[in-house]
């Protein structure tokens, strides 16, 4: 049974101060009676409280309204409260009787006599609410529906009424509520700042059963003030460690204020209020940061746990690496595959549901960016992309299923694809391309105690400088999607522009490419990527290279037409080694620039430097090594030209 009726609130809406008692709102619209000015002057409120010093009367509801109206210092006289008593046991007998609007609106007027919409005299009420705490504490108010709620309300004991609310496993509101008390009530507000502390002093069991109720407290729609004074509550509880480094180490227990922080720091205006200390906004950082790597940690591990007990360590080891950088979190998502969503569901607003891919996908706000980072599939599946398009990746975010292929149709780039000491060329890449910088320079690859390396001392070996040479990736990643079909053909044409932008590459190196030549920045030789006798259509390699005879060779080079050039030629024996790999097999550039000639076979090819006696240099790339030939005889042929 609520303890308000549903209608008692109408009241309020249409009461004016006509009154003669001074601070009296005249109340109509309840229980079908009006009461005007009228009426209630012709009572005698000095009359009904003589009556009242000699005991319990048979109350009207009018009188009821007089009273409450009548402001006179008697009531705080010894006969007052003698009569205060008789009053509230009066409308206790009214209530007995079946009629409850007296009680009801007795004690609605006590509560809300603090809050401007509500006035009332002050002496009046101040006797009305140590009367009713006098006859609950006595036990003469028999009616015990919400008692401790009701007797927290009347004494404003804000403790009190926030560790009700968490003893019943409700938020302040849901408690005030479902009592049927008015929720627009000053002491409510601070409860709820009670509450919050309580709830973060309390277990992890305990808070566990608390998170529908601090889902009700913590929503995305408080009025920036409102969240001020949370986050403020947050930053400096006092069972909580002060220093970053200690709170480190708590944060990770606390997932749903980790969402609940990021959530208020994505909101710009919110940013713009907000106004912390240097230390307060070093633990956000460290609420943000940190709990949002850990909780996808967690998450990941276990996942990576149920999916396949090879892949844990691979997970981690490529989670880890984030770790010096969760002071620059802004955002971090988690998107799941259904199966695995479901598998793990969890309560975390920033884990959501992907479509058509099978793979986990962590996305992290960096600065103005988003890095998209795969895991559980091979190195070929774990890209690891970045996009500048803020707006339109938090459109896509705000879904309650991500769409694949609308993450595929953003304005992705390549920053790494798991090459040669493949963290501390990520983190150099980060730094020097995006200004993205880790804590003290370091990079975890592994779990565990000095698992972890010097980026900017690793970069500047030489064994990492000759295996680096030039930025390969993003060519190597666009040619292997296009044979997959796996971005569509705008993708890897705006990827191209962001990564010149960034100078990832060049302009001339993304054209050539995709033009079918390539451009050895060792040398300055444009090679063409594919032999004689193959074609370059739609940006791709077609057919089986043919052998031909020195002229021959010489001739179909100088015949050749490809990206628009036309003074192409055969290669003399020094330009042509310049691609072997010496004594293996292969070719000297990123892979899959320059493509074989068939199938299991990387070909011997002529040159145009002649030997003696008819013969004439060509290439093995089997075998790593130069040879002399007959010039009647058949090789393959590359065609090259002087790009400098």
């Amino acid at each position: 049974m609520n303890f308000i009726l549903p209608d008692l609130f109408n009241f309020a809406k249409k009461s004016i101060p006509k009154s003669k008692f001074k601070g009296t709102k005249k109340i109509a619209g309840l229980s079908n009676t009006f009461f005007d000015e009228v009426s209630i002057s012709f009572l005698n409120p000095q009359y009904l409280f003589n009556q009242l010093v000699h005991g319990k009367i048979d109350l009207e509801l009018i009188q009821v309204f007089a009273l409450m109206g009548w402001e006179n210092n008697q009531w705080t006289s010894k006969k007052g409260k003698i009569a205060m008593r008789h009053w509230w046991l009066s409308a206790l007998d009214k209530d007995q009787q079946g009629e409850s609007i007296f009680r009801h609106i007795m004690t609605l007027r006590v509560i809300l006599a603090d809050t401007e919409r509500y006035p009332a005299p002050k002496d009046v009420i101040q006797t009305m609410r140590t009367t009713l705490d006098e006859l609950i504490e006595s036990g003469e108010w028999t009616y015990q529906i919400n008692l401790n709620v009701l007797r927290a309300l009347i004494t404003q004991d804000t403790y009190k009424l926030a560790m009700i609310a968490l003893s019943q496993q409700k938020s302040v509101i849901s408690l005030i509520q479902e009592a049927g008390f008015p929720t627009k009530l000053p002491l409510i507000q601070d409860a709820e700042l009670i509450w919050l502390n309580g709830w973060i002093e309390m277990t992890p069991s305990k808070r566990s059963n608390l998170r529908h109720a601090l889902s009700q407290l913590l929503t995305n729609t408080l009025p920036l003030e409102r969240q001020n004074q949370f986050i403020q509550k947050i930053l400096n509880a006092a069972s909580l460690p002060k220093t970053v480094q200690a709170l480190e180490k708590q944060v990770e227990n606390y997932p749903e204020l980790v969402t609940w922080l990021s959530t208020c720091a994505r909101n710009i205006e919110f940013k713009s209020t907000l106004n912390l200390s240097r230390d307060e906004k070093d633990r956000l950082a460290c609420w943000i940061g940190t709990g949002n790597y850990e909780s996808l940690r967690k998450i990941l591990t276990n996942i990576a746990r149920i999916h396949n007990l090879s892949t844990i360590d691979k997970t981690t080891n490529r989670y880890i690496f984030w770790k010096n950088y969760q002071a620059l979190f802004q955002e971090a998502w988690l998107l799941l595959p259904p199966t695995l969503f479901e598998r793990n569901e969890t309560h975390l607003h920033n884990v959501k549901k992907i479509s058509a891919y099978s793979y986990p996908v962590v996305v992290l706000k960096l600065g103005n960016k988003f890095i998209f980072q795969s895991f559980l599939g091979d190195a070929s599946e774990n890209d690891l992309l970045m996009t500048d398009d803020i707006e339109q990746v938090e459109r896509i975010l705000h879904q309650d299923t991500i769409s694949y292929d609308h993450l595929k149709n953003l304005n992705l780039v390549l920053i790494h694809d798991h090459t040669f000491k493949w963290q501390s060329d990520l983190a150099y890449t980060l730094d020097k391309h995006f200004n993205i910088q880790p804590k003290d320079n370091i990079v975890h690859y592994m779990e565990g105690k000095y698992r972890y390396s010097n980026y900017l001392e690793d970069v500047n070996q030489d064994f990492f400088k000759a295996e680096r040479k030039d930025w390969k990736n993003l060519p190597r990643w666009i040619e292997n999607n296009k044979r997959s079909h796996k971005y569509p053909e705008h993708v890897f044409n705006r990827a191209a522009l962001t990564a010149i932008r960034y100078g990832l590459i060049t302009v001339r190196l993304i054209n050539e490419l995709e033009q079918g030549v390539w451009t050895d920045p060792n040398t300055g030789l444009m090679w063409a990527r594919i032999s004689i006798g193959q074609r370059w259509e739609n940006g791709e390699c077609i057919g089986h290279a043919k052998t031909l005879n020195l002229h021959d060779a010489e001739k179909e080079c100088k015949n050749l037409n490809l990206a628009a050039f036309n003074d192409w030629r055969l290669p003399t024996v020094r330009e042509i080694s310049s691609l072997i790999i010496y004594m293996d097999k292969g070719y000297n550039c990123p892979t899959d620039i320059l493509f074989r000639p068939e199938k299991n076979n990387w070909g011997d090819y002529w040159s145009a430097s002649s030997y003696a006696y008819g013969l004439t240099h060509y290439v093995d790339f089997n075998c790593g090594r130069s040879f002399t030939y007959d010039q009647n005889g058949s090789n393959y042929a590359r065609a090259v030209r002087n790009s400098r």
